[in-house]
């Protein structure tokens, strides 16, 4: 069997809190004093994502499963109501007869209302943001977190600035590229200004928008290079030139704005840093359509200020990662988690993330972290075999993991000389891949280790460069009794949580109600 990767005691506390949930839900209550600590210790962000972080029914599971969030949703469509033809609720829903998300006019209120909800839900479980910051449209999504907005204001400024932007829809498109901005500016030279740098979300994560011949053939030029760039889910060059063009209405559609002076300190991803609410008036609404949005900047000024908890407000993470770089960057630990994912929208994926953001150790940047059980493990494994068995161990551990981080069958996708990129990983599960094989060798491993290491061999020969004999002959000959203590409790907790794993809805409540206990619930007959 190979060496188990982290976050057993991740994974603990993640069902731990999702039974604590389970008993609010069955006893009819909001779970808050799980994150006691998050709110009187830390200094949670609040970062709202912008255009991209949809998926169709990512609304569905919580308004099924949380008052909170239902209430809240309830009150964004009667927010939208006077400004919107359609329902709201029902394209949310993924009805037949709705709007389609595929439309920046339906994307973005269903966007805004979907975030608005989530930050309700945290602050029902009592985490309160110490700051907030947004992404392009998520900017809108935290001023009214922020307070200088309210929902009826935040909700008409969304619907009318989508509104003027479907004049755009059609005429350009938007990349993700995983370089630095300073090295892809010169790749955008010859295009004029039919390209240009929308985002920069991290050292190594920039968005490029344009005219959608030209950024096709960035895309194929890139790819010569070696470079796999992503198109983003988006039919308009948003911030470049040919948001010119409607500023004009855009300003006029926004001409009655009167913002107030926040009660949460609100950071600007358009100046970089922290702004004061009064100042979101009808010209701010139109710099965040046009202008680049500086994220890592603003990262970065947040860090400065001293704020050390980052939980991302949307359906599916799209700043998470950039956060990771600039935190690797700088050689600073925070947490960053976080709230649902794409195909994963319910309670139980809410309650991980509170999990994580509870236990700093679940989701900090592991760069730097050696974790010495599992590490010690694969050491006592590694040592007396021959360099072809730890070549072998170790592309097995590393398929394993590639399949465990992509959810795939390990014959299906995970070929040793196929790349990973080819194989389905993208920032996300490269992070998340990262991490795992972090905890496995307590090796010291970038960001980047997919891109740096594009195939599970590449990176089999990598892990084997840094790894010495010595190392691993000491730790087999000096194992410690905490370790072997450990190595029991870590046994123990995997077989505990095998049984959660397997039980179903009926079992988990029943578990709550029973405060947790797993052996009683496990040994009782089962309820189909």
């Amino acid at each position: 069997m190979l060496p188990t990767l982290p976050s057993e005691r991740a994974a603990t506390a993640a069902r731990k809190y999702t039974a604590d949930g389970l008993t609010g839900l069955a006893e009819d209550r909001v779970v808050h004093a799980a994150l006691d600590d998050v709110a009187d210790k830390k200094k949670p962000v609040f970062m709202f994502a912008g255009h991209g972080s949809q998926w169709p029914g990512m609304a569905l599971d919580l308004l099924r499963s949380s008052a909170v969030f239902e209430e809240q949703m309830n009150a964004c469509a009667r927010a939208f109501a006077p400004h919107l033809d359609w329902s709201l609720l029902d394209a949310l829903a993924c009805e037949p007869c709705a709007r389609t998300l595929e439309r920046v006019d339906v994307v973005q209120p269903g966007l805004f209302a979907v975030m608005v909800s989530l930050a309700a839900l945290w602050r029902s479980c009592g985490v309160e943001p110490a700051a907030v910051v947004g992404h392009s449209v998520g900017e809108v999504a935290a001023a009214h977190a922020a307070g200088a907005l309210s929902l009826e204001d935040a909700a008409r400024v969304v619907a009318l600035r989508s509104r003027v932007l479907v004049e755009l829809t059609g005429s350009g498109a938007m990349v993700a590229v995983p370089l630095p901005a300073r090295d892809l500016r010169p790749c955008l030279e010859p295009y004029g200004r039919r390209l240009d740098i929308a985002v920069v979300s991290g050292p190594a994560s920039v968005v490029v928008s344009g005219d959608t011949d030209a950024v096709q053939q960035l895309v194929d030029e890139l790819f010569t290079q070696g470079v796999r760039a992503r198109r983003v889910a988006i039919d308009y060059a948003s911030h470049s030139y040919q948001v010119d063009t409607v500023r004009d209405p855009l300003i006029r559609a926004l001409s009655w704005i009167s913002p107030a002076a926040g009660s949460v300190p609100f950071y600007s991803a358009v100046t970089g840093g922290l702004l004061d609410t009064r100042e979101l008036g009808p010209e701010y609404w139109y710099r965040t359509e046009r202008q680049s949005v500086q994220f890592e900047r603003v990262t970065q000024a947040l860090l400065d200020h001293g704020y050390d908890t980052f939980i991302e407000i949307s359906p599916h993470p799209l700043l998470t990662v950039g956060v990771q770089h600039v935190l690797e960057a700088a050689k600073v630990e925070a947490v960053v988690v976080e709230s649902l994912r794409r195909n994963d929208g319910g309670l139980g994926r809410f309650y991980t993330s509170l999990a994580q953001a509870e236990h700093p150790s679940t989701r900090k940047s592991q760069a730097g972290v050696v974790p010495e059980i599992a590490s010690t493990a694969l050491a006592q494994r590694l040592a007396p075999l021959s360099d072809t068995g730890r070549r072998s161990l170790l592309l097995e551990l590393v398929r394993t993991e590639a399949a465990a981080v992509l959810n795939e069958p390990l014959s299906n996708s995970i070929a040793s000389d196929r790349s990973f990129l080819d194989s389905g990983f993208d920032s996300l599960t490269a992070l998340e891949f990262r991490d795992r094989i972090i905890g496995a060798t307590g090796l010291r491993l970038p960001i980047t280790l997919v891109f740096d290491q594009s195939t599970p061999r590449a990176l089999v020969q990598h892990l084997l460069a840094m790894m010495s004999t010595q190392t691993c002959t000491e730790v087999m000959k000096v194992p410690t009794v905490t370790a072997q203590v450990e190595a029991q409790d870590h046994a123990d907790s995997v077989a505990r949580l095998d049984l959660i794993d397997q039980m179903g809805l009926d079992e988990l409540v029943r578990m709550a109600l029973h405060g947790g206990d797993v052996d009683g619930i496990a040994a009782s007959p089962r309820v189909i």
